[in-house]
């Protein structure tokens, strides 16, 4: 079962007011963070972009970056998944954002656990609220996400509507959630700076 990971790194952070991808926590750069909990569960890592961004990945050293492709750029997530299943084959797709430091390898471990093969995509439900942005998606989810960007509809949840989706909560992965907490803004980084000073 060959196992994509894709690093969603595409935003641009309005509300941010910089690129998260490249903000420094605890010496590595936000996306790195990302790339290090895919790296033991998945075959290849990609990043998915912004144009403006990927020249600064270059000066890092990736090699594996994308961007959205054309007539999709700047049409979110859905957008990102679909780009990179069109230019790398494999049989499923390790989905995450750019932006969840605390995730760890030992989720995603156990989000592969649960891929069975009357699924198309497995989406944790975190305290009531689904994460389809750090999921796994099938190659057959392609075809559907496409549909739905021709259509103009870029809502994640119209894919998981169309799709068999085995849904997993924090009771199965064994953790209280604060692991899918996204740092959307100053506020929320400053917070996590403080965690990890305790």
């Amino acid at each position: 079962m060959k196992i994509i990971g894709i690093v969603l790194a595409g935003g641009m952070s309005r509300r941010f007011g910089r690129p998260k991808a490249f903000v420094v926590y605890k010496e590595k750069y936000f996306y790195e963070w990302a790339k290090e909990v895919l790296r033991s569960n998945t075959d290849e890592l990609v990043i998915v972009s912004h144009p403006d961004l990927k020249k600064e990945f270059e000066r890092n050293g990736e090699e594996h970056i994308e961007e959205d492709a054309a007539p999709f750029q700047g049409k979110g997530p859905l957008a990102g998944i679909y780009t990179v299943m069109k230019a790398y084959e494999g049989e499923w797709y390790g989905v995450l954002p750019c932006d969840t430091p605390k995730m760890t390898p030992l989720i995603i471990k156990k989000m592969k656990d649960f891929i069975t093969e009357d699924v198309e995509a497995v989406v944790p439900i975190i305290n009531g609220k689904y994460q389809p942005l750090i999921a796994m998606y099938h190659k057959r989810t392609e075809s559907i996400i496409g549909e739905r960007l021709a259509e103009g509809d870029y809502r994640v949840s119209s894919l998981l509507d169309r799709c068999r989706v085995r849904w997993v909560t924090e009771k199965e992965l064994e953790v209280d959630g604060e692991e899918f907490e996204n740092i959307n803004d100053e506020t929320a980084f400053q917070s996590l700076l403080d965690d990890g000073e305790r």
